[in-house]
């Protein structure tokens, strides 16, 4: 049988065409109805998202104001408790890991109990989709080039401002620290997937269109990210946001966000920058011998992301497991 299209889906109870972004449990039950489903009903459909009948009146939390209040209370507690840490005496190693385990932990806390009682958000943040092992290997293997690609760009801005120029907004890492090493690779990509994939990305998909939710996700998500690492921030969250909207998976986003951070934080140390300006910024400079390379990096990016795109969509991979049979 035909594939339906991923654009609009057939919904089987109310007989009507819905847009993909507004499905409960794809291909068979669109947003409105799936609520009115009993509960031993909705179980047969296995629904990707958690929108609630709160969330069909009056639109899925958050909201983009309700997002950028997200973002200010993260700078405000961050800032509070990297105050406080720096009063105590903390390493910077200790003080980040703390910092970030604290507000995004705080801050991501503080919206689940929101979306808890609000939106009736009754399942932990996990979606009980999973694409194929080989599509998740593939994703996660995108995390280092997508990295290795944006750190190349940053070092081809960097060097065609001058150094001089952008030292104020290079930050300063302590990539040898085994706080930092954790928060990296272990504390980022559960707590921010969770917050800006799971929860707010999630969100945007039920008030616009995929394009606009995974850009205004994104950014919401580079803002969280001070200096140069904006850049890398952007670069990344583009794709994390699209890798999530194929999937609807947020292990699948950890993953990726994983492998990104792991490759920054081991090349970082493999290179043992040590010079001041070097080690405030958060990439490493594009010699000229080095473009091909980037070349090579950015066919593979551009290969991968294509054939995920046309085989890994949750949507049409369940349709296509339903109409076939």
């Amino acid at each position: 049988m035909p594939q339906i299209s991923y654009r609009e889906l057939h919904c089987i109870k109310c007989d009507q065409d819905f847009p993909s972004q507004y499905w409960f449990a794809a291909p068979s039950i669109c947003i409105k109805c799936y609520p009115l489903l009993p509960e031993t009903e909705r179980l047969k459909y296995g629904a990707i998202s958690d929108t609630s009948t709160s969330d069909a009146q009056h639109g899925p939390f958050p909201s983009f104001f309700q997002a950028i209040g997200i973002l200010i209370s993260l700078y405000l507690l961050s800032s509070i408790v990297s105050l406080v840490a720096v009063a105590l005496g903390a390493s910077s190693g200790f003080r980040l890991f703390v910092t970030h385990l604290l507000s995004t932990g705080g801050v991501l806390a503080t919206t689940y109990i929101i979306k808890h009682r609000e939106h009736e958000y009754s399942r932990l943040m996990f979606s009980t989709r999973r694409p194929r092992l080989r599509f998740m290997a593939l994703f996660t293997l995108l995390g280092p080039l997508v990295f290795f690609a944006a750190a190349c760009i940053g070092g081809s801005v960097i060097s065609f401002f001058g150094k001089d120029l952008l030292a104020p907004y290079l930050v300063h890492l302590p990539f040898a620290s085994p706080f930092f090493i954790f928060t990296a690779i272990v504390s980022a990509p559960i707590l921010e997937e969770l917050l800006h994939r799971r929860i707010i990305l999630e969100g945007f998909l039920g008030r616009f269109s995929a394009h606009n939710a995974i850009i205004l996700s994104t950014l919401v998500f580079a803002l969280c990210h001070p200096g140069f690492n904006f850049l890398l921030a952007l670069i990344l969250g583009v794709f994390l946001g699209w890798a999530y909207w194929l999937t609807r998976s947020v292990i699948t986003t950890m993953l990726m966000h994983f492998s990104a951070n792991a490759t920054g934080t081991i090349l970082n140390i493999y290179l043992n920058i040590h010079t001041e300006l070097m080690n405030k910024q958060p990439t490493v400079s594009v010699a000229p011998g080095d473009y091909a390379l980037f070349i090579m990096v950015i066919c593979s990016v551009a290969g991968i992301s294509i054939y995920l795109h046309r085989h890994v969509d949750v949507r049409r991979g369940i349709e296509s497991q339903n109409t076939d049979a």
